[in-house]
């Protein structure tokens, strides 16, 4: 039999994740714990996963960014025992499209793209640890948070920078 879940319960919710549902949808805790129990008395047969998936929803809803896909594939992985690379891709593309708009829309002729950072217990982003792509030749396909991650939530990152050359100077682009 698989690995047993940590429990999750409204503590685990309000611990883990209070103050991220406060900074979006502007909810305390004794808010948050009245609601779970509105939330019970009307569906008896959920959870308080349940719950969390959908103050989720509601977090999306309102505009909500990357971090919380993020925090989706965590939970998924964690809670659950799911795969929640999905989630992270659905991060990665979010975070990628904003700094396609912020830096590929600049005027400074400095050539931009993103750099991967790596998890060091995953041998499959490793080989991509540090790799840059230009945002022109970014096939909309990521090497990360697929299959050949070893791990059930990616945690690598991407970071926006300007393309240098090797030894280290900057590219413009004119």
């Amino acid at each position: 039999m698989g690995d047993k879940l940590p429990a999750f319960t409204i503590r685990t919710l309000i611990n883990n994740y209070g103050g991220y549902i406060k900074s979006n949808l502007g909810m305390d805790e004794l808010e948050i714990q009245k609601e779970h129990v509105e939330y019970m008395d009307k569906q008896p047969e959920a959870s308080v996963r349940d719950y969390m998936w959908s103050l989720f929803q509601r977090i999306i809803l309102n505009g909500g960014d990357s971090y919380t896909h993020w925090l989706m594939g965590q939970f998924i992985a964690q809670y659950e025992g799911k795969d929640g690379k999905l989630y992270q891709r659905l991060s990665l593309k979010q975070q990628l499209d904003a700094f396609k708009n912020e830096y590929g829309n600049r005027n400074d002729k400095i050539i931009w793209g993103f750099s991967i950072i790596g998890n060091k217990n995953c041998a499959h982003s490793m080989k991509h640890d540090t790799d840059y792509v230009d945002f022109e030749e970014y096939s909309e396909i990521l090497p990360l948070a697929n299959d050949e991650c070893s791990l059930k939530s990616c945690t690598c990152c991407i970071v926006a920078v300007a393309k240098r050359d090797d030894n280290g100077k900057l590219i413009w682009s004119e």
